[in-house]
C-alpha cells in the first residue's frame, strides 16, 4: 500500500515537472512532489 502511494507521488512529480513552463515552476513541482512522496 505504501509503495502505491509513493509511486503515485513520483508520477505526479513527473507530470508536474513536464507541465512546468519555466525552471522556477519545475523546481517548485520537484519540491512539492518530494514532500508528498515522503
Amino acid at each position: 500500500m505504501g509503495d502505491d502511494r509513493r509511486l503515485a507521488a513520483v508520477v505526479a512529480l513527473a507530470q508536474g515537472m513536464a507541465a512546468a513552463h519555466s525552471a522556477r515552476e519545475a523546481w517548485r513541482a520537484a519540491a512539492v512532489g518530494g514532500c508528498l512522496a515522503l
